[in-house]
C-alpha cells in the first residue's frame, strides 16, 4: 500500500516514532526525504496513527528517497533501525553555557568581528555552498555532495527573515570569512548555523568569532545562556566550546536508510 508521506505515527515494539517530511528538501533532492524521531507515549495516542501498518512495511512501500532517524544513543533502538537498513551517519552534541560559566578568549582581536548586513548574505552563501560543514547530510557519503551544500545553503538562508535573527561576521578588508547565525529570544541565545571559508580553516578565525559573538550575546543581547550542537566527528569546534565553557546537556545519533 503506497501512502503520501506527512507526519505519521507508528509503534513498535515499545517504542513511537513520528514520520516527518521537510518540505524544503523536497525540490532539492528531487524527491520526499524523510526524518524519524522517538515520541512520548503520550503524544503518539493523542494524534492519529496507522495501526496496521509497520513502520517495516511503510519504509518499503513508501515514495520516500530516504528516511533520517535522530536521537538519543539507545543500544536495542539503534539495533533494531540497523535490522531495517539504517546506516550509521554521525554523533552529534547538544551543549548550554550559562552567562556565570562563559569563558571569553581575550587573546584574540575583537576587531574583525561585527553584526552582518544583507550586503553581507551573498557572501555567507558563498561560504555555505564551499565548506564541508559536518552537517548529517554532508556526512554520507551516499549523498551528493554538490546536493547537500544546496541544502545547507537554503538552511542558512531560511533563518534571514525570522523573529529574532542575529548573524556574527568575522570581516577582513571587507571580506567575510566566517559567520555564526542565532535565534534570539526570552532570555536565551540558539546557535543555528555556522560556517569558516574553507580557505581560512586553521587561520584563528573560528575562535575569535565564536568568542566575541557569545560574549556579545551576553552582554549587550543580556542573554541568560546560549544553545548551541555540533557532530562531534568536528573535533575543532567541539574542543572550542569546551573551552568556552560549554557543557554538554545531550548526545544525538543519526542513522539513514536510502530507500
Amino acid at each position: 500500500m503506497l501512502l503520501k508521506s506527512s507526519d505519521m505515527l507508528f509503534k513498535e515494539n515499545d517504542w513511537y516514532f513520528k514520520l516527518t517530511v521537510p518540505e524544503y528538501e523536497t525540490p532539492i533532492f528531487g524527491g520526499l526525504m524523510g526524518e524519524i524521531r522517538v515520541v512520548s507515549k503520550e503524544e503518539f495516542l493523542d494524534q492519529q496513527y496507522f495501526k496496521y501498518i509497520a513502520l517495516k512495511d511503510y519504509l518499503s512501500n513508501s515514495d520516500l528517497l530516504a528516511c533520517t532517524f535522530r536521537g538519543k544513543e539507545d543500544t536495542p533502538l539503534i539495533m533494531y533501525l540497523q535490522s531495517l537498513g539504517f546506516m550509521f551517519v554521525g554523533t552529534f552534541s547538544n551543549v548550554l553555557c550559562t552567562k556565570a560559566n562563559f569563558r571569553i578568549l581575550s587573546m584574540f582581536d575583537r576587531s574583525h568581528i561585527s553584526l552582518a548586513t544583507e550586503d553581507d548574505y551573498e557572501h555567507m552563501s558563498n561560504i555555505q555552498a564551499r565548506v564541508f560543514d559536518y552537517s548529517t547530510h554532508q556526512l554520507d557519503p551516499r549523498l551528493n555532495t554538490d546536493i547537500t551544500s544546496k541544502r545547507n545553503v537554503l538552511r542558512l538562508q531560511s533563518y534571514f527573515n525570522r523573529s529574532g535573527h542575529r548573524v556574527y561576521v568575522y570581516k577582513l578588508r571587507g571580506a567575510v570569512l566566517g559567520y555564526l547565525q542565532f535565534i534570539v529570544g526570552d532570555g536565551t541565545a540558539t546557535c543555528v548555523n555556522g560556517a569558516v571559508d574553507p580557505d581560512y580553516h586553521g587561520m584563528f578565525v573560528g575562535a575569535p568569532l565564536y568568542s566575541y559573538a557569545f560574549n556579545d550575546l551576553f552582554i549587550n543581547e543580556e542573554c541568560n545562556s546560549i544553545t548551541s550542537a555540533f557532530c562531534n566527528q568536528n573535533k575543532p569546534v567541539s574542543k572550542l566550546h569546551q573551552a568556552l565553557g560549554f557543557k554538554i546537556m545531550s548526545h544525538e545519533v543519526h542513522l539513514r536508510l536510502i530507500i
